[in-house]
């Protein structure tokens, strides 16, 4: 397996904690981390790492954050989505979870909306 920067590693665990907006870690969100993880090609203690974080997550630091491309705020926007559409469905908190992660992220609301929209999109069809 691939060893990641642990720069988007970074990346995946701003996504991660969305997964946590509706007070639960569901059996279908661990299926996309695994789909992430496996996508990545993250090597075994990148992935047993990610997947400790992910049982007890807490946001990455401001100063951490600022030194993101947008590309790579966008990147964790659209994970944080995905993760919050495991269930095929986007709950209130998760919502507000990613509004607030796109704040701190300084990404658009319209973008946002935009990701979402293609989630949905992509979740009625399959």
């Amino acid at each position: 397996m691939g060893v990641m920067s642990q720069h988007t590693l970074q990346i995946l665990k701003a996504a991660v904690g969305v997964a946590w907006a509706d007070g639960v870690y569901s059996q279908a969100e661990r299926g996309v981390l695994d789909a992430i993880i496996s996508a990545c090609a993250l090597s075994y203690e990148q992935a047993a790492e990610l997947r400790r974080f992910a049982e007890h997550p807490f946001l990455e630091p401001p100063e951490q954050i600022a030194a993101w491309t947008q590309e790579d705020r966008r990147l964790a926007l659209r994970y944080a989505v995905g993760m919050a559409f495991a269930d095929r469905e986007i709950g209130h908190q998760e919502r507000q979870s990613i509004l607030a992660l796109a704040q701190r992220l300084s990404v658009p609301e319209n973008e946002v909306m935009q990701v979402i929209l293609a989630y949905r999109a992509r979740s009625q069809r399959g």
